[in-house]
């Protein structure tokens, strides 16, 4: 594999990794402000 192919594949990897953390991320937002009610 060669470097560029490499950089794709982390590039891939930590959009993942955002996307799994922002989604956990708001879900306990929204249970914060649920239980502030």
């Amino acid at each position: 594999m060669d470097i560029l192919q490499t950089k794709r594949t982390n590039n891939e990897i930590n959009l993942e990794n955002e996307k799994v953390h922002c989604k956990i991320a708001w879900e306990s937002n929204t249970d914060k402000e649920e239980e502030s009610e």
